[in-house]
């Protein structure tokens, strides 16, 4: 017999532990009982020995919330035998309704839901004759970053140069990746020609123009003067800005404010 298995020559109990090595293969084994006076009898019959499948562990793995993943695993079963795969979460729990386990190929895929946070996945090989192998897939989850501080409303001056800095809070990443800043209007659009926004300082700058009038005409304006040059110079009361923050993978979030325009006047 091989070196791996033995029986017990009292209750003719055979036992061992198959080597994971080995493939499939067919023992004729031959057993034999002799009784005290030397009389015996003996059987032949055939074990089927199959070996667990066999595992070639996956990589750890980085996706990115909004992402569309696909991850191939790497079973093989040395007995030639059909595998069927299924995964739950390291922790026991179910695998989440965005994330899929091919169960013929082991292949994972789906697109990564909001509010994902990091994870382990325990995949499982199991062969037709019940024999299983299994991996955890260690998954790191990259967030956007957040806005923890939002812009209060605020108010410029029309002729006059005004300068607006956001907080240093407003956006936070959640990895501490840099980020990088952009300015739109909320509609997408750029911004107006006479505000510009810096990205380095998170800061707005500008003076808002009232037709050809310059800043000293406009301050010299009376209020009903100001009032009827503002309705002919077709002059917005209120700007609607968008700053979007973008991290190093990739991942944005934006912030929507509001900037009134006011006459010198009040």
């Amino acid at each position: 017999m091989p070196s791996w298995l033995s029986i017990n020559p009292t209750t003719g109990i055979f036992s061992g532990v198959v080597p994971d090595n080995t493939t499939k293969s067919v023992l004729p084994l031959t057993v034999t009982a002799t009784d005290s006076s030397g009389l015996s009898a003996s059987e032949t019959f055939n074990v089927t020995v199959y070996a667990d499948p066999l595992v070639k562990q996956t990589p750890a793995a980085t996706w990115k919330i909004g992402q569309v993943v696909t991850l191939a695993t790497s079973f093989s079963d040395p007995n030639a035998l059909t595998l069927a795969y299924s995964a739950i979460m390291a922790d026991g729990s179910a695998v989440p309704s965005w994330l899929h386990v091919n169960a013929a190929t082991g292949a994972i895929s789906g697109t990564v839901a909001a509010g994902t946070a990091s994870f382990a996945l325990n995949v499982t090989a199991t062969d037709s004759v019940g024999l299983s192998a299994n991996e955890t897939i260690n998954v790191t989850i990259l967030n956007p970053p957040v806005v923890t501080t939002t812009v209060a409303q605020t108010m410029a001056v029309y002729g006059q140069t005004a300068t607006l800095a956001l907080p240093q809070t407003t956006f936070v990443d959640p990895q501490h990746q840099a980020m990088t800043y952009a300015a739109t209007l909320s509609s997408g659009a750029p911004l107006p020609s006479w505000l510009h926004f810096n990205a380095a300082t998170e800061t707005f700058s500008g003076a808002a123009p009232l037709g050809n009038l310059s800043e000293a005409a406009i301050a010299a304006l009376t209020p009903s003067q100001l009032a009827t040059a503002e309705v002919k110079a077709h002059a917005p009361t209120s700007l609607s800005l968008e700053v979007t923050a973008t991290n190093s993978s990739g991942l944005v979030a934006h912030d929507i404010f509001t900037v009134n325009l006011i006459g010198v006047h009040g």
